[in-house]
């Protein structure tokens, strides 16, 4: 295994420059941001100037940065997107781009490394295969595969890098395969617009009109957290481990980040041939505790199979929080609460638990919590003795969030050389490649200088990235007497110029794609015919696929919607979770009456109506519009 396979990556979200810094800062060994424009989360735009901060930042430790650049683009767009706005991005140092469009692999790009994002929709070895011939570096492989599948991926295309999500929301449907948000709402998914069709309440009939499920969230879906089969993933050949949440707030982002940092730092002192792929020390304030992140309740997704968990989050798609114990007393504003594995309760927490009458995910805010009681303002309807309750607001541990909470350090060698006249101090950080050096003359003579004096001094390097780790003296016997002030100064000097080289470093291992390459001329695209989930939305990447021997049939959804395309394409599957499968569950399908119809019930979103197609053999869900009459 080369030494470049056996480097481990912890990729994490920023909404914004803080955000990107305080995850490297956090463990990160990478962070993903927003572009300017065409990134995949348009609420979240980045100007260039932050987007330089961050790689600023995140240099100093080897760590990288890599721009969303993963919309789909009109024509009137592809111009922008390449030739100005991801030439920019490479000039201010950004390490790579996420992209989807095609485009990105045909116009005059500048030689920077390309992602493929998961909208590509990476599942087959035919499809890994071709972006790496033409040149893309890392791939985003879909959340619905499992170890095993991940496995061929990496047997069949060694040379390609695997990223998998961790960690965070989920999509139900096949990323870069859902178009319910441009069919409902005239917002497309794929443009960076979201509107989460996924997310609202529904009515479930069958082909009789028989109610089958009343205001449940059918579509909506537990949060992601593979924290416990990470070593799988490894095995299977996944490097990149990403979390979702670039809508996040900071606290998600920092605790969540030093979760999984921890997580892959566990696996290497077990497996020690594995090594991080930035450098650094990182030292936290707290202890990371992903169930008081915002979550749905966590899964695998279908890491396992099928039914390993529960995957359905049909009560809500609100967070509910940790799991804190028992309702065992209310008397009127008053709340008793068995708590379990050593919880506390703390003033101003918020509370979730599941109405008595409705089912409804509802809240509270605690006023005062002593021991296992608190006291809230007004009775909570719907609050039951025996029921669970949920904190998704713990105000202690937000309180400490909201103060810095982690130091990252590079191990700094510093070694000074002295006599009367010159004096020389050089500094060494380990992973680079030259030492660095500034020097002062010393004209004074009289001896009574220390060597634990002078380490002192040039050891006080709080608020730089370094912190000293050896440091050595020449001669050591009768030092020179040297001011404090001097050594102070010869610190101040070297700081920027270490500090300078790391960034040229960062700047100069950057990997690179020539566009240029005859070896990516000539290489047959994976499939003859592209359809309409293939997503092309302009001449550009109709031009690209067409010279590689491919006929568009069928152009994106975005411009030329089909009724006959599924809006939807998921693992997920309604009748799985309601417990009548007949395939897996040996549901009796003579009681099933088929088409199966959701309809929206949400008052303040746009109506939604889909029917749903069973794929028993692919085990999958397929939604299509649904035109019928009420």
């Amino acid at each position: 295994m080369r030494k470049e396979e056996r480097a481990l990556e912890l990729l994490a979200p920023a909404k914004n420059a803080d955000q990107g810094i305080e995850a490297i800062r956090h463990g990160a060994d990478a962070v993903y941001i927003g572009a300017p424009a065409f990134g995949a989360r348009s609420a979240v735009p980045v100007t260039v100037g932050e987007i330089k901060r961050v790689a600023d930042f995140a240099h100093l430790f080897g760590a990288k940065v890599y721009v969303a650049l993963n919309t789909i683009l009109f024509p009137e767009e592809v111009k922008e997107a390449t030739t100005e706005l991801a030439w920019r991005l490479y000039e201010i140092g950004a390490d790579a781009l996420i992209i989807q469009d095609l485009a990105l692999l045909n116009e005059e790009m500048p030689p920077i490394a390309l992602h493929a994002s998961t909208q590509m929709d990476n599942v087959s070895s035919e499809k890994l295969a071709f972006w790496s011939s033409q040149g893309i570096e890392q791939a985003v492989v879909a959340r619905e595969l499992s170890p095993r599948q991940i496995a061929r991926l990496h047997e069949d295309v060694p040379d390609l890098r695997l990223e998998a999500f961790v960690h965070g929301a989920l999509c139900v449907s096949y990323s870069g395969r859902c178009y319910a948000s441009a069919a409902f709402n005239g917002r497309s998914a794929n443009r960076g617009s979201c509107a989460q069709v996924c997310r609202l309440p529904y009515d479930l009939t069958d082909g009789s009109g028989r109610v089958l499920a009343h205001h449940k969230h059918l579509l909506s879906i537990k949060d992601l957290n593979r924290s416990s089969v990470l070593a799988e993933l490894i095995k299977a050949g996944v490097r990149s481990f990403k979390i979702e949440g670039r809508l996040k707030d900071l606290s998600y982002v920092k605790n969540v980040t030093a979760f999984y940092h921890e997580k892959l730092n566990d696996f290497i002192k077990a497996n020690p041939r594995f090594h991080r792929s930035s450098r650094g020390r990182v030292d936290f304030g707290f202890s990371p505790d992903v169930h008081k992140a915002f979550n749905r309740g966590f899964t695998t997704f279908t890491h396992h199979g099928r039914g390993a968990d529960d995957l359905a989050a049909f009560e809500t798609p609100k967070s509910r929080g940790e799991e804190v114990g028992i309702v065992t007393g209310i008397e009127g504003t008053r709340i008793r609460v068995r708590l379990g594995g050593g919880k506390k309760l703390n003033n101003g927490d918020g509370f979730t638990f599941f109405h008595s009458a409705t089912g409804a995910l509802t809240g509270f805010r605690v006023n005062t919590a002593v021991g296992d009681r608190m006291t809230v303002l007004r009775p909570v309807r719907g609050l039951e003795k025996g029921q669970t309750l949920y904190r998704n607001f713990d105000a202690a541990f937000e309180a400490q969030m909201s103060h810095p909470t982690a130091t990252r350090t590079l191990p700094l060698s510093l070694s000074l050389k002295y006599s009367l006249g010159p004096l020389e101090l050089t500094g060494e950080v380990s992973g680079i490649k030259e030492t660095v050096s500034v020097e002062a003359d010393l004209s004074l003579s009289e001896k009574g200088g220390t060597r634990e004096s002078a380490e002192s001094v040039l050891g006080r390097l709080g608020g730089t990235p370094f912190a000293l780790e050896n440091f050595e003296m020449e001669p050591e016997t009768e030092p020179l007497f040297i001011p404090r002030s001097l050594l102070g100064k010869l610190r101040q000097d070297l700081v920027p110029k270490l500090e300078s080289a790391l960034l040229c470093f960062a700047l100069e291992s950057r990997p690179t794609r020539d566009p240029k390459s005859p070896s990516y001329k000539g290489v047959p695209f994976f499939k003859d015919a592209v359809l309409q989930s293939d997503n092309i939305l302009n001449p550009s990447a109709r031009a690209f696929v067409e010279a590689h021997g491919a006929e568009v049939k069928e152009e994106a959804f975005e411009k030329s919607p089909l009724p006959s395309q599924p809006l939807m394409t998921t693992k997920h599957c309604i009748r799985y979770a309601l417990g009548m499968c007949p395939t897996l569950l040996h549901y009796d399908a003579r009681k099933l009456s088929e088409p199966w119809v959701l309809r929206s019930v949400a008052k303040d979103a746009a109506p939604v109506r889909m029917r749903i197609e069973f794929d028993c053999p692919n085990c999958q869900m397929l939604l299509f519009a649904d035109t019928a009459p009420e």
